[in-house]
């Protein structure tokens, strides 16, 4: 854990903890009262995105969610991570999907196409969609236009092109939690 800082920091902070051993070992999520198996590859992103969030960009944990459930999405569906506007957990501002490394343009297309159909128009309303991949090469992020086909393709190119995204800077390289904080924080 020495090489994410963040994810460290969470755990001694009190953040996140984990319960139990091996295959039925817990990470906590303090804040929100939510736990997931830390087996799962996908949890060591998510931990470590929403840890980063907290610590680099000093959102309060507090308005973060983990899993929660989609609107009318049947079958049931649960957005990996949503960041609030504020306290009251009201609107959700930005769907993160989170997954694992190694996954290939197909799996992160498909998690494109998750991610808008949970923060869409007439699902959680959010400004903007996410996706953190664990290699964290990249960030897709796009704008409140979810009804536009171009909007997915756009932002699955930016999977492939960090440089083509509006809400990088052009003076460094962009991180996906960079641009991320720079979408959020810029409406």
């Amino acid at each position: 854990m020495e090489d994410q800082p963040y994810l460290y920091r969470a755990f001694t902070d009190g953040h996140l903890d984990l319960t139990g051993e091996g295959k039925s070992e817990r990470i906590h999520y303090v804040a929100v009262g939510h736990s997931e198996r830390w087996s799962d590859p996908e949890e060591k992103v998510r931990a470590e995105f929403y840890a980063e969030l907290i610590y680099k960009y000093h959102y309060p944990a507090q308005r973060i969610g983990i899993e929660i459930t989609v609107p009318d999405r049947t079958p049931k569906d649960s957005a990996d991570l949503v960041v609030f506007e504020d306290d009251k957990r009201l609107p959700p501002y930005a769907v993160i999907e989170c997954k694992r490394d190694g996954i290939t343009d197909a799996e992160f297309d498909q998690a494109t196409e998750q991610a808008f159909g949970n923060g869409h128009a007439h699902k959680f309303r959010a400004n903007y969609v996410g996706v953190v991949p664990a290699s964290r090469a990249s960030f897709s992020i796009a704008a409140t236009s979810f009804r536009s086909e171009s909007v997915r393709r756009i932002a699955s190119s930016i999977y492939r092109s960090a440089t083509a995204n509006p809400c990088a800077s052009s003076s460094a390289r962009a991180t996906p939690s960079t641009i991320l904080h720079r979408c959020l924080r810029n409406v």
